[in-house]
């Protein structure tokens, strides 16, 4: 794995967010996570939602990233963003499409930044997928 190489602003802090635990307690819980996101996570670009897709649920980002990324065959992630709204690091899911960026199909304002695995790295690392 290759580690996370940040070229913007945003990517920056987010990295420094996530070498600093006791800056993000609420990521307590996936330690593990945040450990193979920081030995090999990639950034993806953020991208305002594409018109034609509708939100989903808020606080439900697993579910409407998976089922919108089958519908569209574009590619799930599960990592961690950065919220420009509050400078907090969340963890999160979301699409990507055929271009590589990012589709937030949950977050009303999208990340700053977004670091994460495919579900198919998830699977190498044998990490549960949520």
């Amino acid at each position: 794995m290759t580690r996370p190489r940040a070229t913007t602003k945003p990517e920056r802090r987010l990295l420094k967010l996530l070498r600093s635990p006791n800056q993000c307690p609420q990521l307590v819980d996936e330690l593990l996570l945040v450990s193979v996101l920081l030995r090999g996570g990639s950034f993806y670009p953020p991208r305002s939602l594409p018109k034609g897709i509708k939100r989903g649920a808020f606080g439900q980002c697993f579910d409407n990233s998976r089922k919108l990324a089958k519908k569209k065959g574009w590619t799930y992630c599960e990592g961690v963003a950065l919220t420009g709204k509050y400078d907090v690091v969340q963890p999160h899911a979301w699409c990507v499409d055929q271009q590589g960026n990012v589709v937030d199909p949950t977050w009303e304002e999208t990340g700053l930044a977004y670091l994460g695995l495919t579900d198919e790295e998830i699977a190498k690392e044998g990490l549960e997928v949520s």
